[in-house]
């Protein structure tokens, strides 16, 4: 009989667009869970020493969670739109934003913020669904926009 311990890692969920607090990029961050393998006959039969990392795909560094965040982000990731469309609202978001943000600063002053977040959602909730998901994209990308910080 061939029996082996290893490593295996796979993802286990999507969290969504953020930003990486090492490299600065906004990531679509993902779940990936590693344990320690027995294999007999190249079949994993035991995991052990399951550990959860929250990983960003730009410079590969990761943060072990411990359970209770864990729980949160899977959560979190089972509620989450996926990276497909995730990236088709963040392109929208893009134009949309491009095109009215010195309006809306013009117009509304200290307001302009959540109003242009609101006519983003407004527009894109046409073609999809999820208008509280939208708005949090949509805020994620005008921190994104207005961020100085993160690498042009």
């Amino acid at each position: 009989m061939i029996v082996g311990i290893g490593k295996k890692g796979k993802q286990v969920g999507y969290i969504g667009v953020d930003k990486c607090p090492n490299c600065k990029n906004y990531v679509h961050f993902r779940l990936y869970e590693y344990s320690d393998t027995i294999n007999a006959y190249f079949i994993p039969i035991a995991k052990f020493n399951k550990k959860t990392f929250l990983v960003c795909p730009v410079c590969e560094t990761a943060w072990e969670l411990s359970n209770d965040i864990k729980d949160k982000m899977l959560e979190k990731s089972i509620n989450s739109l996926s990276p497909e469309t995730t990236q088709v609202i963040w392109g929208k978001a893009s134009k949309i934003v491009k095109e009215y943000v010195t309006e809306y600063i013009e117009m509304y002053g200290d307001d302009w913020y959540q109003r242009l977040i609101e006519k983003c959602a407004g527009e894109i909730n046409k073609e999809i669904d999820d208008k509280t998901y939208i708005q949090e994209i949509v805020e994620k990308y005008l921190q994104f926009y207005l961020d100085d910080d993160r690498p042009k």
